[in-house]
């Protein structure tokens, strides 16, 4: 239990740390002892806690190698208010060819900018200089996003 603990201050106190290449956060990859959790944080994550949930986000991610689960646990942590989650929903979103898909990506990132998540912040500036998702900068959304 005491790991589990420690973990988590580990992971939030490295949910600072800049965004690498490519948008997408990554804190790092879950230990191990996780797996004895995953059940616990499932609940927890599906009654409201977005900090279980994105730890079960990255636990898929980068533990099980992109296991589909993370794209789900990303979304309720996003939902449930965690800025780098709806900064990742933004980054899986703005890839798309589809237009809606665009305007939820746009919508994620407002909301991770509105709550001070520095990387939304610089990408919200730089994509969408007027604030409009009708004017945003090339290269920004679609399949050749950079």
């Amino acid at each position: 239990m005491h790991g589990l603990w420690l973990f988590v201050f580990a992971f939030q106190a490295a949910a600072a740390a800049p965004i690498p290449h490519g948008g997408v956060s990554k804190v790092g990859a879950a230990p191990v002892e996780l797996t004895s959790s995953v059940e616990q944080l499932s609940v927890d994550a599906s009654m409201g806690d977005a900090v279980a949930a994105s730890l079960l986000s990255d636990y898929f991610r980068y533990e099980k190698n992109y296991d589909a689960r993370w794209k789900y646990w990303a979304l309720i942590a996003a939902e449930n208010g965690y800025p780098a989650s709806q900064f990742d929903e933004y980054n899986i979103l703005r890839v798309s060819n589809d237009p809606t898909s665009q305007r939820r990506a746009y919508y994620w990132l407002k909301r991770s900018a509105l709550a001070g998540y520095d990387g939304a912040v610089v990408e919200l500036r730089r994509c969408f200089p007027h604030d409009n998702f009708e004017h945003h900068t090339d290269g920004c959304l679609g399949p050749e996003a950079d």
